[in-house]
């Protein structure tokens, strides 16, 4: 099967996965400040179903961490805008120490995950989506899509594409989001 393909096939099946119980995308918010009506209490702790292992084996939960704000962005090799999208999210973790950037990793195997995170040079965690249950839960639409989580681990915000509108709001949310958690202006 070739790549394009594949790509094809895994955006199908995503779209088609049944929604999975408080992670409709028609409820999440899709704008900052646009949470308050889908308010849910803070995330528990990880659950091992919740947790997913990165380039250097770490595990990491997926549904967000109680305290961090989260961006969670679904990313692939075979795609094009994913490649110049993830050098720019790795300046914003650089630049924002207090954010959490997960990278979601949903190639068919682990090995064309780390070749991702070779070709780019990247150091921030790239977990691979083994059964694709982490997009199961998100649903993202394309590629790359990037979902932020509140400190509660709700979803505050997401779009698909790479396009430096999308980036720019992105970059809006999350500043705006840690300036009211850090009480700054």
């Amino acid at each position: 099967m070739t790549r394009i393909t594949g790509a094809v096939l895994t955006l199908a099946l995503l779209a088609a996965l049944p929604v999975v119980a408080g992670a409709s995308p028609a409820g999440a918010a899709t704008a900052e400040g646009a949470d308050s009506a889908h308010a849910t209490t803070a995330t528990a702790p990880a659950r091992p179903a919740d947790l997913a292992i990165d380039q250097a084996g770490r595990a990491h939960a997926w549904r967000g961490e109680v305290g961090t704000l989260t961006v969670l962005d679904f990313a692939a090799t075979w795609c094009a805008p994913c490649r110049r999208s993830l050098p720019r999210l790795q300046e914003l973790q650089d630049s924002h120490p207090e954010l959490r950037v997960l990278v979601v990793s949903v190639d068919d195997t682990p090995a064309q995950r780390d070749r991702l995170v070779e070709d780019l040079s990247l150091h921030l965690p790239v977990v691979w989506d083994e059964g694709h249950r982490i997009a199961e839960h998100y649903r993202p639409g394309g590629m790359p899509a990037t979902v932020v989580l509140d400190a509660a681990g709700r979803e505050v915000y997401r779009h698909t594409g790479s396009g430096e509108a999308d980036w720019r709001h992105l970059v809006d949310v999350v500043e705006s989001r840690l300036d009211a958690a850090t009480g700054s202006h």
